[in-house]
């Protein structure tokens, strides 16, 4: 998959090449591989996610380091929201920051908040997943991520989160 900006767009991120493959010794694994510019362009991470019920549990590898996906990432089911909490590790032990997500708006979008206080003030970014089926003679629809200026330093932890959640909330229980 390739992730890249509208061609009306000048001054933008460098397209980002995204990969799925399947762990040949865990065929129930897939790993993701993002990277920058090219396929074999600048690693920006992988993460592997199983089977919910697998033995080995997910990690995600980011600016050189891996971590369990759980040391990553927290999740709370309510009744009409799920929210997750996505720990980003890049800024060193002092000073901590966190993504968090929801899906209140439904319809599968997730939306990417700076603290807890979910307003649009506070919003990074949001993930549209594509909602038509595919028509004959229409334009496909492909699924979009809108970040806010705000989130462009994040953007490398905004992308990671948002397909590691996805693939969470859409694999087979």
């Amino acid at each position: 998959m390739l992730l890249a900006p509208p061609p009306d767009v000048k001054e933008s991120q460098r397209p980002y090449h995204i990969s799925v493959s399947m762990n040949c010794f865990t065929p129930s694994s897939y790993i993701t591989i993002v990277r920058k510019s090219s396929w074999d362009g600048e690693l920006v991470g992988d993460f592997e996610i199983g089977a919910a019920n697998a033995r080995n549990p997910g990690t995600l590898c980011l600016r050189g380091n891996e971590y369990p996906i759980s040391e990553l990432l927290e999740s709370q089911l309510n009744v009409f929201r799920t929210t997750w909490l996505w720990k980003v590790k890049s800024f060193g032990p002092e000073k901590t920051m966190s993504l968090f997500w929801d899906d209140y708006q439904g319809g599968g979008v997730l939306t990417c908040y700076s603290s807890q206080d979910r307003n649009s003030a506070n919003m990074l970014a949001k993930f549209t997943p594509r909602s038509h089926l595919r028509r004959q003679g229409q334009p496909i629809e492909p699924p979009k991520v809108l970040v806010t200026p705000v989130g462009h330093d994040l953007f490398d932890d905004i992308l990671m989160s948002a397909l590691v959640i996805e693939r969470i909330r859409t694999a087979p229980s």
